[in-house]
């Protein structure tokens, strides 16, 4: 396994345990935000690669690629699907 991967794979899960720990209201609980986290890190990565940008591209850049991608996707789990029900 290649250090970009690792380091997705890492900014990907702690953007979503730092998530859970920051903000409490909205989210789908540590497990869930882990997962959201990884997923949007993980999505990101293979955008990146697939424009061509991000082809050794070195660990510190894919993992500033991956925690944009957990912060838009968990920013817009929290703003679009919150699980709080508002009135």
């Amino acid at each position: 396994m290649s250090t970009e991967v690792i380091a997705v794979v890492v900014v990907g899960l702690l953007a979503g345990w730092v998530a859970d720990s920051v903000l409490k209201a909205g989210g789908y609980g540590v497990a869930g935000d882990l997962g959201l986290g990884l997923g949007g890190g993980i999505l990101a990565a293979i955008l990146v690669q697939a424009a061509g940008i991000g082809i050794d591209a070195g660990w510190f850049a894919m993992g500033l690629v991956a925690l944009v991608g957990a912060t838009v996707v968990i920013g817009a789990q929290r703003r679009f699907w919150s699980r709080e029900v508002s009135l």
